[in-house]
């Protein structure tokens, strides 16, 4: 269920509103990210608002912020971010970011909204799919955590045998070294 649409009105007075409470130095980023904000501006999400009400189920607990993230998506794009997780970081440390998405610093959204932003939208059903969403990125990037054993438990050897060798190196330099030096090894 979606919970609030922030209408198209509604972002442009919140917009307004921030620019006025900015000081001089957000006001030379924000002009310096005139581009961004003027694609913000601009766009509509209203009629978007109408097309996602049917991903959402009528119960449970409502989806709150969804044009943000829409936003976000944009502005990372065009901030030319690729890494979500990066991006969620980079908005939380920058109020002006926050503010061109249409959120305070205080309420954005968390990076398992965005993801579940993605799930909603994403048309394969995961029944019948073996491949889906993470077809899209780069395969190293797509592995699972390695398993870490129980407790009491020790993780199996790397490098098995390198006690031994190093044990042999030292006796065979001991033994050299005897022929050389009087000194005992």
């Amino acid at each position: 269920m979606l919970k609030h649409w922030q209408t198209h009105a509604e972002y442009q007075q919140f917009i307004s509103e921030a620019v006025a409470s900015l000081n001089t130095s957000q006001l030379k980023k924000l002009h310096s990210m005139s581009d961004s904000w003027h694609k913000l501006t601009s766009m509509n999400l209203d009629p978007v608002g109408d097309f996602l009400a049917p991903f959402y189920s009528n119960t449970g607990r409502p989806a709150i912020n969804q044009p943000q993230i829409l936003r976000s998506f944009v502005l990372m794009l065009d901030r030319k971010f690729t890494s979500l997780t990066k991006w969620t970081v980079e908005l939380s440390g920058d109020d002006l970011l926050a503010m061109l998405i249409g959120c305070s610093p205080d309420s954005l959204p968390p990076l398992g909204s965005y993801f579940d932003f993605m799930n909603r939208l994403w048309l394969r059903n995961p029944d019948f799919e073996k491949s889906g969403r993470g077809d899209l990125f780069p395969a190293g990037k797509n592995k699972k955590p390695s398993s870490k054993p129980g407790k009491n438990k020790k993780l199996p050897n790397r490098h098995s045998g390198i006690t031994d060798k190093i044990a042999d190196y030292a006796q065979s330099y001991c033994f050299w070294r005897r022929y050389l030096y009087p000194f005992p090894c």
